[in-house]
């Protein structure tokens, strides 16, 4: 497995870098239009080779020289031979980064996880480090880190939930959901699972959706969707999950009143040019009228 991690230092001149270098291809940016990468972000993508998954986000207990929280992106990239993580452990990853997230943006497991396997002193030397083995290294601590983690377990997929939705980030049924379509991408089936946090509705998503792809069905988590409902993205329809009514955010929209019309320019120019005669009329005969009326009033 191809193991990378992405943090910064404490000095101003330690900016933000893949310690021993990073992937060849930065895959994750066909997301930048749907979500913020220095926010929480989870992509995972499952093909025919293996899968793929890229977490970012993730607050580390360290700061920078003024005071701004540090954070790291994890990017991993299995092909169906690799095993230096197995598939619990990526599923682990995920469900507890997922879990952090629900606590309020505080520091949680992954982010203990990862600062104890680079503190400070260790991020410097890798930032700056330039020696073969430091992938190596940078590789067998994030597994460490990894492995560390006790996930909450795949659970079961909802059967009733369709094959490509969205929901709440917020909602526990939708991201139990959602690590349940993780545990099917890490072991063979393909497919995608994306938490993006620039995407409000169904609509935002058009540009990810075709018809008849073959990366197969897709699984989306974004925050506050103000429902607990996923979405059905084959039938732009809410599917229920769990037992909440549907919310104000699922409503059909309020139709607006309809505002006066105005008329054009063009509408307006017969008008014009009759009010234009009229002055150019009436102006001279009243001018004719005044000394008349004047001389028979004497």
């Amino acid at each position: 497995m191809t193991v990378h991690l992405q943090t910064r230092g404490r000095p101003r001149h330690r900016d933000y870098a893949f310690l021993g270098g990073g992937p060849e291809q930065p895959w994750w940016r066909a997301y930048a239009e749907h979500t913020a990468f220095e926010r929480p972000t989870v992509l995972v993508e499952a093909g025919a080779a293996g899968y793929r998954a890229y977490l970012s986000g993730i607050p580390s207990a360290r700061r920078d020289a003024v005071g701004t929280v540090i954070r790291y992106t994890v990017v991993l990239d299995a092909t169906a031979e690799d095993a230096d993580l197995p598939p619990e452990a990526v599923l682990a990853l995920v469900s507890c980064w997922l879990a952090d997230q629900a606590a309020d943006g505080c520091a949680g497991a992954v982010s203990r996880a990862l600062d104890a396997q680079f503190p400070e002193e260790e991020v410097e030397r890798l930032l700056g480090a330039t020696e073969p083995a430091a992938p190596a290294e940078v590789r067998r601590r994030v597994a460490a880190a990894v492995e560390s983690l006790a996930g909450p377990g795949a659970g079961s997929a909802d059967r009733d939930a369709p094959r490509s939705w969205m929901g709440d980030a917020g909602a526990q049924p939708a991201r139990a959901a959602f690590v349940a379509r993780v545990a099917e991408l890490v072991h063979g089936t393909p497919g995608r699972a994306l938490l993006l946090n620039l995407v409000g509705s169904a609509d935002d998503l058009r540009g990810l959706l075709v018809d008849g792809a073959d990366d197969g069905p897709i699984a989306v988590l974004a925050p506050e969707l103000g429902t607990t409902w996923l979405i059905d993205l084959g039938r732009d329809q809410g599917a229920p999950l769990g037992k909440a009514p549907p919310s104000a955010a699922m409503a059909p929209p309020r139709t607006a009143a309809p505002s006066p019309r105005i008329p054009s320019p063009r509408a307006l120019a017969p008008l014009m040019l009759l009010a234009a005669v009229t002055v150019a009329v009436l102006v001279p005969l009243i001018l004719l009228v005044i000394p008349i009326v004047a001389l028979l009033s004497r």
